[in-house]
């Protein structure tokens, strides 16, 4: 391949590889933003959902291991 063809070919792959990398790095930005805000409205809704358990009559042991709350926090609520 002549070298201008070559240096045009060599452009264009790394303009492409380039254009993969961002869509790589904007998706894999987008799903940490997802988990982290997934992982935020888990732990709001922990209390929310002990509060229910307690209702329920369920254990506070058993609250703790769905939870994760301890029973400190689960007998304040």
């Amino acid at each position: 391949m002549p070298e201008p063809e070559q240096e045009a070919y060599d452009q264009s792959r790394n303009e492409y590889w380039t254009y993969l990398a961002t869509i790589e790095t904007t998706g894999k930005k987008r799903w940490m933003a997802g988990l982290a805000e997934g992982e935020a409205k888990a732990k709001a809704e922990k209390p929310a959902t002990a509060r229910k358990l307690r209702h329920l009559g369920v254990p506070a042991e058993v609250i703790t291991q769905t939870t994760g709350l301890s029973l400190d926090e689960i007998t304040q609520l």
